[in-house]
Protein backbone atom coordinates (compact mmCIF):
# COMPACT_ATOMS: atom_id res chain seq x y z
CA UNK A 1 0.00 0.00 0.00
CA UNK A 2 1.07 3.59 -1.27
CA UNK A 3 1.93 6.31 1.34
CA UNK A 4 -0.41 9.10 0.86
CA UNK A 5 1.37 12.01 0.16
CA UNK A 6 -0.06 15.32 2.36
CA UNK A 7 0.29 18.71 -0.10
CA UNK A 8 1.97 21.82 1.94
CA UNK A 9 0.20 24.99 0.33
CA UNK A 10 2.62 28.11 0.55
CA UNK A 11 0.41 31.34 0.16
CA UNK A 12 0.72 34.95 1.61
CA UNK A 13 -2.35 35.68 4.19
CA UNK A 14 -2.88 38.32 6.64
CA UNK A 15 -2.12 37.51 10.08
CA UNK A 16 -0.55 33.56 8.72
CA UNK A 17 2.88 32.33 7.51
CA UNK A 18 3.22 31.23 4.40
CA UNK A 19 2.26 27.39 4.91
CA UNK A 20 -1.37 27.47 4.64
CA UNK A 21 -3.69 25.02 7.06
CA UNK A 22 -1.06 25.99 10.02
CA UNK A 23 -2.62 27.57 13.19
CA UNK A 24 -0.41 29.60 15.61
CA UNK A 25 -0.86 28.58 19.42
CA UNK A 26 -1.44 30.81 22.17
CA UNK A 27 3.04 30.71 22.41
CA UNK A 28 2.46 31.71 18.23
CA UNK A 29 4.22 28.62 17.05
CA UNK A 30 2.66 27.62 13.63
CA UNK A 31 1.62 23.80 13.57
CA UNK A 32 0.83 22.60 9.81
CA UNK A 33 0.15 18.94 11.53
CA UNK A 34 3.39 17.46 9.96
CA UNK A 35 5.37 16.90 12.77
CA UNK A 36 9.36 17.12 11.32
CA UNK A 37 7.99 20.78 10.09
CA UNK A 38 6.12 21.91 13.06
CA UNK A 39 8.88 21.18 15.37
CA UNK A 40 11.77 22.84 13.52
CA UNK A 41 13.01 26.12 14.64
CA UNK A 42 14.56 27.46 11.28
CA UNK A 43 10.60 26.93 9.28
CA UNK A 44 9.22 28.92 13.05
CA UNK A 45 11.31 31.81 12.85
CA UNK A 46 10.96 31.92 8.96
CA UNK A 47 6.97 31.56 9.20
CA UNK A 48 6.81 34.34 12.18
CA UNK A 49 9.16 36.58 10.04
CA UNK A 50 6.94 36.25 7.05
CA UNK A 51 3.43 36.33 8.79
CA UNK A 52 4.90 39.78 10.19
CA UNK A 53 6.52 41.25 7.18
CA UNK A 54 3.46 40.74 5.43
CA UNK A 55 0.92 41.61 7.87
CA UNK A 56 2.79 44.77 7.93
CA UNK A 57 1.36 46.04 4.61
CA UNK A 58 -2.29 46.24 5.69
CA UNK A 59 -4.15 48.64 7.38
CA UNK A 60 -6.82 48.42 9.23
CA UNK A 61 -10.47 50.43 8.33
CA UNK A 62 -8.42 52.64 6.13
CA UNK A 63 -9.56 53.78 2.67
CA UNK A 64 -12.38 52.64 2.68
CA UNK A 65 -11.97 49.18 3.22
CA UNK A 66 -12.17 47.14 6.75
CA UNK A 67 -8.53 45.87 5.35
CA UNK A 68 -6.62 47.50 3.22
CA UNK A 69 -3.44 46.06 1.70
CA UNK A 70 -0.88 49.17 1.31
CA UNK A 71 0.83 48.19 -2.13
CA UNK A 72 3.43 50.81 -2.13
CA UNK A 73 5.03 49.71 1.23
CA UNK A 74 4.31 45.66 -0.31
CA UNK A 75 6.41 46.60 -3.17
CA UNK A 76 9.17 47.77 -0.84
CA UNK A 77 9.33 44.79 1.02
CA UNK A 78 9.04 42.76 -1.66
CA UNK A 79 12.85 41.53 -1.79
CA UNK A 80 13.23 40.61 1.59
CA UNK A 81 10.03 38.57 1.58
CA UNK A 82 11.12 36.50 -1.09
CA UNK A 83 13.96 36.03 0.42
CA UNK A 84 12.40 34.56 3.46
CA UNK A 85 10.10 32.66 0.95
CA UNK A 86 13.41 31.31 -0.85
CA UNK A 87 14.89 30.32 2.61
CA UNK A 88 11.43 28.66 3.91
CA UNK A 89 11.34 26.62 0.52
CA UNK A 90 14.52 25.37 1.03
CA UNK A 91 14.27 24.22 4.59
CA UNK A 92 10.96 22.66 3.88
CA UNK A 93 13.03 20.52 0.84
CA UNK A 94 16.07 19.90 3.04
CA UNK A 95 13.59 17.87 5.52
CA UNK A 96 11.52 16.25 3.12
CA UNK A 97 11.23 12.99 3.79
CA UNK A 98 8.42 11.83 0.97
CA UNK A 99 5.55 12.47 3.26
CA UNK A 100 4.84 15.92 1.50
CA UNK A 101 4.70 17.88 -1.43
CA UNK A 102 4.66 21.39 -1.99
CA UNK A 103 1.99 23.55 -3.72
CA UNK A 104 3.73 27.13 -4.06
CA UNK A 105 1.30 29.45 -4.67
CA UNK A 106 3.32 32.57 -3.55
CA UNK A 107 4.55 33.81 -6.89
CA UNK A 108 1.24 35.01 -8.45
CA UNK A 109 0.30 36.99 -5.40
CA UNK A 110 3.95 38.66 -5.34
CA UNK A 111 3.29 39.50 -8.69
CA UNK A 112 -0.07 41.71 -7.72
CA UNK A 113 2.46 44.49 -5.72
Amino acid sequence: MSKKIITITLELEYASGAIQDDVADKNGRFSCGISILDNDENIQTLERQICDLYSSCFEWNSHGETLWFDKAKGASIKPKLIGLLDELRSRIAALGDGSFAIDDRTGLMLSTF
